[in-house]
């Protein structure tokens, strides 16, 4: 067989790896950014879930500082019979 044949096949699977790592970085880089992209979701459901409970949070807060406004008004009356 001609000296030719010899390096020919090495060439080309050499090729085929080049082609193949390069496919494998696109699909690393592709997966990256679609985990980053599932990342920034997930911390921004997390801050509107955050968001909400302070705003439940302070709605409590307030209802209690009504309670406690509501029951001096009772023990003032009560103290003034």
């Amino acid at each position: 067989m001609p000296a030719a044949h010899w390096w020919w096949p090495g060439r080309w699977s050499r090729q085929r790896s080049l082609l193949m790592d390069s496919i494998g970085s696109d699909n690393f880089r592709e997966q990256a950014r679609r985990d980053q992209e599932m990342y920034q979701d997930r911390l921004n459901v997390l801050a509107d879930q955050r968001a909400a409970r302070a705003a439940e949070a302070l709605a409590a807060q307030d209802r209690f500082n009504a309670a406690l406004e509501q029951v001096s008004i009772m023990q003032t009356e009560l103290l003034a019979s």
